[in-house]
């Protein structure tokens, strides 16, 4: 909820709400093409992720098992951190750039919040499993819950940057249009 916090009080201390369009349009493009570069980056992180996930999960000798889960915790911690700096960016920045230039609400993005956080508690969650009992004693039946956990986690946050792509994209196509009429 502290996030949720910060999003309502960037929103209401804005300081670019009185700002001209073309300077509004400035800071979307520069809030578009930065989430563009971070998210590449986050899509690379959950993709070794997952790759590490399916060779933990296809590894049936104890002692590789332990080294890949160990590899597996690092991915996982890696992510989580680059994730949340993106987040807490994306909140105060991204989003906001993003409803003055559309007119909305900051709040208009909520569900993709709600998609993000379900993804996110799957991740921790696995974050605490591999940073306790499995490394402790990781054996190919106690790794399965933890790994079925991660792909999950993968495909909630993989759905969830297709989305935004998709938004990105439709907000670049309405800016285009827009700076092409002089709005």
């Amino acid at each position: 909820m502290i996030i949720a916090n910060a999003k309502a009080n960037s929103r209401m201390n804005y300081p670019h709400d009185d700002a001209d369009p073309e300077a509004r349009y400035c800071l979307l493009e520069q809030a578009i093409e930065r989430a563009k570069q971070e998210r590449g980056v986050l899509n690379e992180e959950l993709k070794a992720i997952y790759d590490q996930t399916c060779a933990v999960s296809n590894d049936k000798d104890t002692v590789s098992l332990n080294r890949d889960v160990e590899l597996l915790t690092e991915c996982v911690r890696h992510f989580i951190r680059d994730w949340s700096e993106y987040k807490s960016w994306e909140d105060a920045e991204l989003f906001p750039h993003a409803a003055l230039y559309l007119g909305v609400e900051s709040d208009s993005f909520e569900l993709m919040e709600r998609e993000y956080e379900l993804g996110e508690r799957l991740l921790e969650a696995c974050g605490h499993h591999l940073d306790g009992s499995l490394r402790v004693a990781a054996t190919p039946e106690n790794v399965r819950a933890v790994t079925s956990s991660l792909l999950q986690a993968y495909a909630f946050l993989k759905n969830r940057f297709r989305e935004e792509e998709e938004m990105m994209e439709a907000l670049e196509d309405q800016t285009d249009r827009s700076n092409k009429f002089g709005f």
